[in-house]
């Protein structure tokens, strides 16, 4: 399955929004057809340090309870927040051809450095 940074970002964005909503309450299964990619990517946020949450495999599937952002999703959820910055992060990650959570981050940084600097003459 391939990544997809926009399901990531929204998971993110939601999860920060309505975080009681999110803990112990949704139960996303692999049994489920559509619920198998928002399963994997959970878990791929988890294993990225992204968000908290409990896998637990059963004998037929698998089930996904996320719990919470950690320090690192709302980092990463910072530097990408902004509609703006996160369409010309895409479009830079898409000529580079790379789409690494890392170089994505690093990426808005940079975009959030400039405006900063345009805004404020201020370097960072």
């Amino acid at each position: 399955m391939k990544r997809d940074m926009e399901l990531i970002r929204e998971i993110l964005m939601q999860m920060e929004i309505t975080p009681d909503d999110w803990e112990g309450k949704i139960d996303v299964s692999t049994s489920e057809s559509n619920g198998n990619k928002l399963y994997q990517h959970l878990r791929m946020m988890q294993k990225a340090g992204l968000i908290d949450g409990t896998d637990f495999v059963l004998l037929n599937s698998s089930e996904f309870h996320p719990l919470s952002l950690t320090w690192q999703g709302y980092d990463f959820l910072d530097t990408i927040r902004d509609p703006e910055i996160w369409a010309k992060t895409k479009a830079i990650g898409d000529k580079s051809g790379a789409f690494t959570l890392d170089l994505l981050s690093e990426i808005a940084k940079g975009l959030i450095k400039t405006q900063i600097k345009k805004y404020t003459g201020v370097e960072t």
